[in-house]
């Protein structure tokens, strides 16, 4: 079979790849991670997260174009602390979002994202919030749960259709009256976060949104572009 040859640009350069039947790249899983070879039953998070890694490697040996960074959002995580009027924040890129059960993608996502208190002598608020979106958004679902000391799996099938990733976005510094002027002259509200969401400088507000635009993915709902499905009717996908 003739392998097709595509470029990417790496540099100043361009580095030519092939493409490969799925044949040839099935057999190259089983030479390179033997664990999954042939019709031996894994599971399907572990093949994502080891293959994914590999996908890396070769990106950093320059074999693979610049794949991951379709994948790959990126997310704040802030302290807040009511008894010392502190917060603290920092960021981390991520592959994928790994999340408790639920009966729906968009409840799971709920649980991941959501803020929650723990007691520090006052109270200490946790927080993480997405600042940048991927092309491709990759989400699992956990399916094992620990209950009255012993861990279960969850048999339950998960519905998905389309998620929406808007109520994660961090929210821009602007004020609420900017926010609504950039809403009636037709941006929308995850566009305004997302381009805005590190600026304290009004001004020229409309331009910058206009280039983000053009460099980054502003709208936050995702359809189902793939899935890997494994036993138990649990769902693990590719939005």
């Amino acid at each position: 079979m003739k392998k097709k040859m595509l470029t990417f640009t790496k540099g100043n350069r361009k580095v030519p790849f092939e493409f490969i039947p799925i044949s040839d790249f099935l057999k190259l899983i089983w030479t390179e991670i033997p664990l999954f070879t042939k019709n031996a039953q894994h599971d399907a998070n572990e093949f994502l997260m080891i293959f994914t890694q590999k996908i890396k490697e070769g990106e950093e040996l320059g074999h693979f174009p610049p794949i991951t960074p379709l994948f790959t959002f990126e997310v704040e995580n802030s302290i807040w602390c009511d008894l010392c009027k502190k917060c603290t924040s920092s960021r981390e890129s991520h592959f994928m979002a790994y999340t408790p059960f639920n009966v729906h993608v968009q409840g799971s996502l709920d649980l991941y994202f959501k803020s929650y208190q723990t007691p520090c002598g006052g109270e200490m608020w946790i927080s993480n919030k997405i600042i940048s979106l991927p092309s491709f958004f990759i989400v699992t679902i956990g399916r094992i749960v620990f209950k009255n000391e012993n861990f279960y799996k969850i048999t339950d099938s998960v519905g998905v259709d389309q998620i929406n990733l808007s109520p994660y976005l961090r929210k821009a510094k602007i004020s609420n009256f900017f926010t609504q002027e950039l809403k009636v002259k037709g941006f929308t509200e995850g566009e305004i976060n997302l381009a805005l969401s590190d600026t304290n400088n009004f001004e020229n507000l409309e331009e910058r949104i206009d280039e983000y635009r053009k460099m980054h993915k502003t709208n936050p709902k995702y359809g189902i572009g793939g899935a890997i499905i494994h036993s138990g009717n649990s769902m693990k996908g590719i939005l």
